[in-house]
C-alpha cells in the first residue's frame, strides 16, 4: 500500500488574512480641564485685538477728518475756481494716464521715483532715516553759519503744508522756522512785492521754510487772475525758471 507523501517544495495559494491591520493613531496630548490658559498666548491675542481696534479707530478718524477738510475747502471760492480751471485746461495726455491707471494708489507721474504709493511701514522707516539726515544738516548749518531758504510753491491743497511739516518735524525750532504770509496789508500794498519777504530771510545759522513766496505773484496769482497785469510785469523774476 502506497502512502502519499507531502511535498514541502510545492507552492499553494495563500489564503488572505482576515485579521484587521493596525491603524496608526495620531499623537496628541490631553490637557487637564482645570489647566490655566497660556499667559503668552493670551497676551498675544489681546495685543492683536487691541491693534485691530486701534487701526479701525484711526481709519474712522481719518475718514471723519477728511470729510471735515473737504467741507471746509468747499466753502472757499478759490478752491472751487481752481478745480474748475483744472477740469477745463487739464491736458488730454494726463486724462488718458489717469483713466489707464490700474488703481487709485498707482502714480501716473512720469518722473516720479515710485510706481505705487509706499506702504505705511516702509514710509515711516524711510522718513525716519531722512529726518535724521535733516537734523545732521541743521547741526552743520549752525556750526558753519550758513543761511538756507526753502521755497514751497503750489496751488491750494497741493500738499505744501504737509511736506513742510515732515521737513520740520524733528528740527530745532530755534533755528528752523516757517513763514506763511497772508494777503498783503494796506502798507504792504504800496511796497515792492518782494520787500515783505526780505524782512523774514534767515540770519546766520538759520533755516527758513517759505509756504509760498515772492514767486506767488508770477505763479498762482497770475494764472488765477488774482493780480493785475501791471503787478505781474513789475516782478523781475517772472522769466526765471
Amino acid at each position: 500500500m502506497k502512502t502519499a507523501t507531502r511535498n514541502n517544495n510545492s507552492t499553494s495559494p495563500k489564503r488572505p488574512s482576515t485579521k484587521p491591520k493596525p491603524v496608526a493613531m495620531p499623537a496628541f496630548t490631553v490637557a487637564p480641564l482645570d489647566a490655566p490658559p497660556d499667559p503668552a498666548e493670551e497676551a498675544k491675542s489681546l495685543a492683536k485685538a487691541e491693534k485691530k481696534a486701534l487701526k479701525k479707530a484711526l481709519k474712522k478718524q481719518r475718514k471723519e477728518r477728511m470729510g471735515s477738510v473737504m467741507a471746509t475747502a468747499s466753502a472757499f471760492p478759490m478752491t472751487k475756481l481752481i478745480e474748475e480751471n483744472i477740469k477745463a485746461h487739464i491736458p488730454k495726455e494726463v486724462t488718458d494716464r489717469i483713466e489707464a491707471a490700474p488703481g487709485k494708489k498707482h502714480i501716473i507721474g512720469m518722473n516720479y521715483p515710485y510706481e505705487k504709493v509706499m506702504k505705511s511701514g516702509e514710509y515711516e522707516e524711510e522718513m525716519e532715516l531722512l529726518q535724521i539726515e535733516l537734523v545732521k544738516m541743521q547741526t552743520w548749518v549752525q556750526k558753519v553759519g550758513h543761511r538756507i531758504v526753502l521755497v514751497f510753491e503750489g496751488r491750494d491743497a497741493a500738499g505744501k503744508g504737509g511736506t513742510i511739516l515732515r521737513f520740520n518735524e524733528n528740527l530745532n525750532p530755534r533755528n528752523a522756522r516757517v513763514v506763511a504770509l497772508a494777503k498783503p496789508s494796506e502798507p504792504e500794498r504800496g511796497q515792492w512785492y518782494f520787500q515783505r519777504y526780505i524782512e523774514r530771510f534767515p540770519t546766520k545759522g538759520e533755516i527758513v521754510f517759505f509756504d509760498r513766496s515772492w514767486y506767488n505773484r508770477t505763479g498762482v496769482e497770475h494764472v488765477m487772475g488774482c493780480c493785475q497785469p501791471q503787478d505781474y510785469l513789475e516782478c523781475p523774476w517772472r522769466n526765471y525758471r
